[in-house]
């Protein structure tokens, strides 16, 4: 108890620990600001307080010091050299997680790899402040996903289902009933001028709303038009002629001047264009026509302007340019044609030079012409001398002139030496042509009038040098139209045989009616014969059907 009471008793040492503990504090608070600013004049005066190891390693991450200038200051500090090395990779930061996920995803940092010196993606995530454990998930959160209007749009063009793009939107949060509503906003409807369109010829129907209406409304309300303008994208559609219409139809009278004016200014056209523009609507002639309407005195040749109607005029007004007039005017020159050219040549009418002139403007070579002018000098010179190289011919098939003088003949007439030999070769073919073809229908007609046998006819068609093959088929022809070669009673003939009784009146009246007499005419026949009615009277009318056919008769 003595020792407890001198601890705590008064003056004990419990007394003087609050006792001087209370003032030191007293004094420490008032000497504050006196002992602050006596540190600051001493450090002034000693600057001799070294950086601190955390600041030196900063140092040298951002090069400001080496690494041995600044293990040096860090050892003022009390921090080893070793210590020092290992504390600087500690204050370089490495990129971000995410970061680090992009560049393995790009293969320019490998996955795994360990140490200061190591720049993988483990290592990058160890130098920040990201546990190991998250690295699968920062690796994963690298891949992209489809962002939700893609996916949306994706599933609109047909490349994802309906559920692949819920799930792939789902990735980013949305949920089925918001990503249905981006499917809808991701289709886009036609045009304005489209649905227009459309309604017009009644592809879609006018009024209708939501998403799987395809009405003019539903297309205007999907677009970014505003409903207001639907009215007038509607009238828009309905088609109005041009301004080149109503020229048109002025030019063609279906309008009056007046009206064509107005509904020109009325289609969009300025209606100081309107007087040049009318007048340059519609044709004129071609200018061949023009030029043959002045040739011949229809239209003047010369003059201008919108209410002109001349040769000059027409070029104009026409698709070609003026400079070729005067070449349109000289072809409407009226030029011989070929045939006649060569008449006129013939008759003396005009000169080679003038024909050849002529022809040249038609367009005949100088070889064609040469041929031309030779043959005109020819028929010429035929028909002052009266003969013709069919005259000569003829005569010649006929042997009138031998073949010598027929070729003199036929040169003289300007054939040429090729072309006589194979005239008169074909003349003597066509002559041996006729006089083969005379002796066999002469054989022919001897055979089918029963004057020569079959045998006397074959053996004159081997004379004649027919071949067997043919000789044959000829005689089965002659010996065909001799069965049918029959000759037949005449009417008359026949009524007198039953007249004196060669026949008897049933075989009268049988080949009467072979010949083409009804029963009742057969009769009639007989009756005038014998001048008195005969018996068995037919009734009158059409002969009855044809009966079997009688050998020799019918």
């Amino acid at each position: 108890m003595s020792a407890l009471g001198d601890l705590l008793g008064k003056g004990g040492v419990a007394e003087q620990l609050v006792v001087w503990g209370v003032m030191n504090q007293a004094l420490g608070a008032a000497l504050s600001p006196y002992i602050s600013k006596l540190q600051q004049d001493v450090n002034a005066r000693n600057p001799v307080e070294p950086l601190s190891p955390s600041d030196l390693a900063d140092a040298v991450v951002r090069n400001y010091m080496t690494l041995t200038e600044a293990a040096a200051e860090a050892a003022k500090s009390g921090v080893g050299a070793a210590d020092f090395e290992r504390m600087v990779p500690l204050h370089a930061d490495a990129q971000g997680p995410q970061e680090l996920a992009v560049a393995l995803l790009r293969g320019i940092i490998p996955k795994s790899g360990a140490g200061a010196d190591s720049v993988s993606f483990a290592q990058g995530l160890r130098e920040g402040r990201l546990a190991d454990k998250w690295a699968p998930m920062i690796e994963a959160l690298s891949a992209a996903v489809l962002s939700a209007p893609d996916a949306a749009s994706a599933v609109v063009r047909g490349f994802l289902s309906d559920a692949e793009g819920q799930a792939e939107a789902a990735k980013s949060g949305v949920s089925a009933a918001t990503f249905q509503t981006l499917v809808e906003l991701s289709g886009d409807a036609p045009g304005p001028q489209q649905l227009a369109e459309a309604l017009r010829r009644g592809a879609i129907t006018e009024s209708g709303s939501g998403p799987a209406s395809t009405s003019f409304e539903a297309g205007i309300a999907e677009g970014r038009l505003a409903d207001k303008w639907a009215p007038v994208i509607k009238d828009l559609a309905k088609l109005w002629p041009t301004p080149v219409d109503a020229l048109d139809a002025t030019l063609k009278g279906q309008i009056t001047p007046a009206e064509g004016e107005a509904l020109y200014t009325k289609l969009g056209g300025d209606a100081q264009f309107y007087t040049w523009l009318l007048d340059s609507q519609g044709s004129g002639p071609t200018p061949l026509q023009a030029a043959e309407w002045a040739r011949r005195g229809i239209i003047p040749w010369d003059g201008t302007g919108p209410t002109v109607t001349s040769y000059a005029q027409a070029v104009k007004e026409s698709r070609y340019r003026d400079k070729w007039a005067d070449a349109y005017k000289a072809q409407a020159q009226y030029i011989p044609t070929p045939y006649s050219i060569i008449t006129m040549l013939k008759d003396g009418a005009v000169s080679k030079e003038q024909a050849t002139a002529w022809l040249q403007q038609q367009g005949a070579t100088s070889d064609v012409i040469a041929a031309m002018i030779a043959e005109a000098d020819a028929t010429d010179l035929s028909q002052f001398r009266g003969l013709t190289t069919t005259t000569v011919l003829n005569m010649y098939y006929n042997r009138l002139v031998s073949e010598a003088d027929a070729t003199t003949m036929l040169e003289s007439l300007h054939v040429s030496a090729q072309a006589v030999p194979l005239m008169l070769a074909y003349a003597d073919l066509q002559k041996a042509i006729a006089q083969q073809n005379s002796a066999v229908t002469r054989v022919g007609t001897l055979y089918a009038a029963r004057k020569i046998t079959q045998a006397t006819a074959k053996q004159a068609l081997i004379t004649l040098q027919v071949p067997a093959n043919a000789v044959n088929e000829i005689i089965a022809t002659w010996q065909l139209e001799n069965s049918i070669t029959v000759k037949l009673l005449t009417e008359s003939q026949i009524v007198d045989a039953g007249e004196y009784q060669i026949m008897t009146e049933a075989e009268a009246l049988t080949e009467l009616g072979n010949i083409g007499y009804t029963p009742y005419d057969a009769w009639v026949l007989l009756s005038l014969k014998a001048k008195a009615a005969q018996p068995g009277k037919p009734s009158p009318g059409p002969a009855p059907p044809q009966g079997a056919v009688v050998p020799g008769t019918t």
